[in-house]
């Protein structure tokens, strides 16, 4: 097995190939499709060697028919749904909770998939999405009390909706921008 070094041809975003998969052990047997794999290492970790970063974080995914716009344009810090341009255009689901850690050098004998790739908006998206994972606020438990109450996130959830392509995100100021 060659020695990982900075010419590695993955970058963050990438997508994992059928064979990568199976050899990882990351297909499903099951499901008629094998899951996807995106890359959410950054690309300087990326290329740092395998004694400083041993590790490639991937989030598994599947492919999904249509986006929901409830979980475009990293609206939920749960779930994403993000569009992957090329030859057969398609979009990915990705949830959170869904991400491991493969060791960098089993990666190594494998290029990415080279019929899709990510737009630079939707580049920015995933990243915006990882990110947004830990600087989300937690709202105060009397607020989401009341949305729950008086069944307000349903009711918000089901006008978005119908926009929810258009729109980027819904933001509440719950106290005046002061943590007390």
């Amino acid at each position: 097995m060659a020695e990982w070094n900075r010419n590695t041809p993955w970058r963050q975003g990438q997508l994992l190939g059928a064979d990568a998969l199976q050899a990882l052990n990351l297909a499903r047997t099951s499901d008629a499709e094998p899951p996807l794999a995106i890359v959410a290492s950054h690309d300087c970790d990326l290329s740092q060697s395998s004694d400083n970063e041993p590790s490639i974080e991937l989030f598994l995914g599947r492919t999904i028919e249509k986006g929901d716009g409830t979980s475009t344009h990293a609206k939920s810090a749960r779930k994403l749904h993000l569009a992957f341009s090329g030859p057969q255009e398609f979009w990915g689901e990705f949830v959170a909770s869904n991400k491991i850690a493969v060791d960098k050098m089993a990666l190594n004998a494998f290029a990415p998939r080279s019929d899709t790739y990510l737009s630079p908006e939707n580049q920015a998206i995933f990243q915006i999405w990882m990110a947004s994972r830990y600087r989300r606020s937690a709202f105060p438990d009397e607020f989401e009390r009341r949305l729950k109450d008086h069944k307000l996130a349903e009711k918000i959830a089901k006008t978005v909706k119908p926009l929810g392509d258009k729109i980027t995100g819904v933001f509440f100021d719950v106290d005046e921008g002061i943590e007390t």
